[in-house]
């Protein structure tokens, strides 16, 4: 989830939104417009899991002590 502010700050900074919910890979599975709004998004936790385990970057953990 990328959250974003919208709107007019003040006279020195103005927001442009687009709040996003992806998955993964990088899917847009919502957007939102200009605008104050809320978005929402079914995550499938089986395709976040799979996602996971295809990078499987904790099988390169080391011990240190």
């Amino acid at each position: 989830m990328a959250p974003n502010q919208w709107g007019v700050n003040n006279e020195k900074r103005v927001t442009y939104g687009h709040t996003l919910i992806v998955d993964p890979w990088g899917e847009t599975l919502a957007e939102a417009e200009d605008g104050e709004m809320i978005i929402t998004a079914e995550l499938d936790l089986n395709r976040v899991r799979e996602c996971q385990n295809a990078i499987p970057v904790l099988d390169n953990d080391r011990n240190f002590d």
